[in-house]
């Protein structure tokens, strides 16, 4: 009799923990789910707004709008390459002043330097500690946090989006820098459209 309670116990904490694992198994994929969702969401609405001819400028600040409350970041910012100089200058922010006397990189120079030479997105994980980091302002000193993927644009890379400092602590994932680049693809096509319309 003992015997049969021990297994009927042993068999009731398996079942148990196999309901364990299937329930916290769905809850990931829910969670993947909604991710999935509200990613296609974002890319969609900003999209439309290409496609439905609105300004390229005010399409620019969207882009770095709905960044910013994606990714539940302090700030989202747009640099772009200055031919000429060869430098990375920053033309657009959202989430904190524009400071008039803004940082110039190198190309190849800090992490966004790196990213627009490249052409290949990054993640800084320990911000301005991070090696590759370049301090340029004092406030660059409270960069905890920093993703960069480059503005693509005829494979040429005209500038790098940045997202700075996720509010909640948490670190940047692949997936997010992923969904970055494809934003920044999108905000690439309005910059060059704004260049078009300067030049007519």
């Amino acid at each position: 009799d003992d015997l049969n309670v021990l297994q009927t116990l042993a068999n009731q904490a398996a079942l148990a923990i196999r309901n364990a694992r299937m329930t916290e198994e769905l809850r990931t994929s829910n969670r993947n789910l909604a991710r999935s969702l509200s990613e296609s969401e974002l890319l969609y609405e900003v999209s439309s707004g290409l496609n439905q001819g609105a300004d390229p400028v005010v399409l620019l600040k969207q882009c770095l709008a709905r960044a910013r409350e994606f990714f539940g970041v302090e700030r989202a910012s747009v640099m772009l390459v200055e031919q000429e100089s060869n430098t990375l200058i920053t033309k657009m922010v959202d989430g904190g002043p524009l400071l008039l006397d803004g940082a110039v990189l190198s190309l190849g120079q800090g992490v966004a330097g790196g990213v627009a030479k490249t052409g290949v997105g990054q993640i800084a994980p320990r911000g301005a500690q991070d090696s590759a980091f370049q301090r340029l302002k004092p406030r660059d000193g409270d960069v905890r946090q920093l993703m960069c993927a480059p503005l693509i644009t005829e494979n040429h890379c005209i500038g790098v989006f940045n997202v700075t400092n996720r509010t909640g602590g948490e670190e940047f994932t692949p997936r997010d820098l992923q969904l970055l680049t494809s934003l920044a693809a999108i905000a690439a096509v309005a910059i060059e459209k704004h260049r078009v319309m300067q030049e007519r």
